[in-house]
């Protein structure tokens, strides 16, 4: 059941998200991966939803420092090495770009999105990983951004998937979060209990009610970056849009920076 389940997930997800992502979450996603630079770590990339942006933001680095049209040599030179994307690096402002994805029929649409990448050096550069939170293949303060869209809904332990993160995340180091939280609206919040059980059956394991944040924050970040929003575009997807959360958090006591003023302003 669970195998069938992942693999409906996965077929039917891109269609089912075509109007949230055009009417919210693409602005979301695009601003506030303006903020992800270094070493990268994008944990539950489905089927590559934030490929586009990063494929943009890195075309952008590279003009402003006239380092378009480099990218062919380190292209060919990573794919004559083979393997996973593992063979060059991608372009500014990412010096590691990583894609982890648990599901295998998410991950091969994944696979699909990154060689249909019209830049090929980003497309060399990226690593897509099989693996799930909270137990990643990656050595202790190993990335610069941790990039948490839509995916601590649906982990079994959120505790323990925020300390994997923290784990991950370097001295200065900023998680990029974007979740759905239990609405707080009563009618919507009576709504969304109702239909939890059946949503996260279909869903692959999303919870509705969840107060993420709240777990965030007991995990040692700061979340006072993180702005919440409500949208409301049908019955369908009122039930996860009545209540998100967007922003930057960083580690308290870490220095970092949070906000989400461009975001807000995207979305």
């Amino acid at each position: 059941m669970g195998a069938l389940v992942s693999r409906l997930f996965a077929a039917t997800h891109d269609a089912l998200s075509v109007e949230s992502e055009a009417a919210v979450l693409g602005a979301v996603r695009r601003e506030l991966l303006r903020s992800a630079s270094g070493r990268v770590v994008e944990v539950g990339a489905g089927t590559g939803e934030n490929l586009g942006h990063y494929a943009a933001l890195a075309a952008e680095a590279a003009a402003a420092s006239g380092d378009a049209g480099d990218g062919d040599k380190a292209a060919t030179a990573a794919t004559t090495a083979g393997g996973c994307g593992l063979g060059g690096a991608p372009p500014a402002p990412y010096t590691r770009l990583v894609l982890v994805e648990p599901n295998p029929h998410m991950r091969a649409r994944l696979h699909a999105r990154v060689d249909g990448l019209r830049d090929r050096r980003l497309a060399a550069g990226v690593e897509v990983v099989d693996a799930a939170l909270p137990a990643l293949p990656f050595a202790d303060a190993s990335f610069d951004t941790v990039v948490l869209f839509l995916v601590l809904c649906s982990v079994p332990d959120v505790p323990a998937a925020v300390a994997e993160a923290r784990r991950l995340l370097a001295p200065g180091g900023r998680v990029l979060l974007v979740e759905h939280l239990a609405a707080k609206q009563p009618a919507i919040a009576a709504r969304q209990a109702r239909w939890e059980w059946l949503w996260r059956i279909l869903f692959d394991g999303c919870r509705l009610c969840r107060e993420t944040l709240d777990m965030v924050a007991a995990g040692g970040f700061d979340v006072g970056g993180v702005a919440e929003r409500s949208w409301r575009l049908n019955a369908f997807d009122d039930l996860w849009l009545a209540r998100l959360g967007v922003g930057i958090v960083t580690l308290r006591g870490d220095g970092g920076e949070g906000g989400t003023e461009g975001v807000m302003a995207a979305a």
